[in-house]
């Protein structure tokens, strides 16, 4: 892979932009990580969920425009913008002290994540068009290392078991490597996408063909798969201080097994799915989701907790979206790029809603945020029972 890249034309752009991921990787979760002490700066803790759910309403605004936009003024051009939200949104949020100011923030973080998937996604695949899903492979191994990392270093050096350094000093580290990104970015060159071989138009149907039981069960399935590993990524930190009594700095460190879960999701999943139909392997991975909560659910320990949250990374973050992007684009004949924009869509929808529910539950019982994500992952794996009987039945038709 290291030799691939670096025999490219473009290896200065493609190390740039894993680079810029890693920064990504930790942005996603810096602000749960920092939660207690951007709560105490805001003075109401009932704030975060409405600034999580900022982050969504931000991606899901700017990715109706942004992936025309990214056709007409390039890859670069959005890569350059999402990374100088990014920056803006970090330094802002680390000083916000009011509501409106963190929303605005929060929003940013939003815009600047969908800037970077309609840049950085296709600038790779333009550089690597024979390679590209290995890339994108790496690319997600990438983003979860980055969420490894980032708890440990928490632990560390902000907290005060660690060096007891200022929590700012997170935000301002991240936004360091995003500014030493944005460095080669510009000095790199990408390829020119106006003269990249269009593919051949793909088979589209009409839209109401999602109206389909099958076509149901996708929108909600794209819904569920990002809200199951959301719950324990960005709240299983405060769900191990509230009900756990674990020490805040120390529940800080559980989205790092989240993160080595999915790591080894991601890889698994591959291999799975070489001996194994692709929508057999979805309907496991769901039930390992389904399992994982109910285990956290019912024995709620911190043994179960760090097991149920590896095993929740493991199986809704190691590539499950992607798996029902595929199987979606197989059996509802509306195009790849519709059909990924159907379940990113879901993706900031999911990221308005939940934040918004578990801040409501968690005001009044914290364990039934893991009630919520067990109904949520039920409902999951449902929709991945139907998307079986129908793609196997879709299957004999074409015999």
């Amino acid at each position: 892979m290291i030799k691939m890249i670096l025999r490219n034309q473009y290896s200065l752009m493609t190390m740039a932009l894993f680079l810029m991921f890693l920064g990504h990787g930790m942005g996603a979760i810096i602000i749960p990580q920092n939660r207690t002490a951007l709560e105490l700066q805001w003075q109401n803790p009932a704030f975060f969920g409405t600034v999580l759910a900022a982050t969504g309403w931000g991606r899901l605004g700017m990715f109706t425009v942004s992936g025309k936009l990214s056709d007409i003024f390039g890859r670069k051009f959005f890569v350059v913008l999402g990374s100088l939200m990014y920056m803006v949104g970090l330094i802002g949020m680390s000083f916000s002290t009011t509501l409106i100011v963190a929303v605005v923030f929060s929003a940013m973080f939003g815009m600047a994540n969908s800037c970077l998937d309609v840049g950085i996604y296709p600038a790779l695949i333009e550089a690597f068009p024979k390679e590209a899903k290995k890339v994108n492979t790496a690319l997600v191994i990438f983003l979860r290392i980055a969420q490894l990392i980032l708890p440990l270093l928490m632990l560390g050096l902000f907290s005060e078991t660690g060096l007891g350094i200022n929590f700012r000093i997170s935000f301002f580290m991240v936004t360091l490597i995003f500014a030493l990104a944005l460095v080669l970015v510009l000095s790199a060159k990408f390829p020119d996408h106006q003269k990249i071989v269009e593919q051949p138009q793909e088979a589209k149907g009409r839209i109401w063909s999602l109206l389909t039981p099958e076509g149901i069960a996708f929108v909600v399935y794209g819904f569920v798969s990002i809200s199951t590993f959301m719950i324990m990524q960005k709240f299983s930190n405060r769900f191990g201080e509230a009900v756990l009594n674990m020490a805040p700095d120390i529940a800080n460190v559980i989205p790092t097994f989240f993160a080595i879960g999915s790591i080894i999701g991601v890889i698994t999943a591959i291999m799975a799915q070489q001996k194994f139909k692709a929508v057999d392997v979805m309907v496991a991975l769901t039930v390992i989701s389904l399992g994982a909560t109910l285990f956290v659910w019912f024995t709620p320990t911190v043994l179960t907790l760090i097991f149920g949250t590896a095993l929740i990374g493991f199986s809704a973050a190691g590539g499950v979206l992607q798996l029902g992007i595929t199987l979606m684009t197989e059996m509802i004949p509306l195009g790849k790029g519709v059909v990924s924009g159907i379940f990113l869509s879901m993706s900031s929808v999911a990221s308005i809603i939940v934040p918004l529910m578990v801040t409501t539950i968690e005001a009044s019982n914290h364990l039934n945020v893991v009630l919520l994500n067990v109904v949520i992952a039920a409902v999951g794996l449902l929709c991945a029972i139907v998307i079986n009987i129908r793609f196997k039945a879709h299957e004999k038709k074409l015999k």
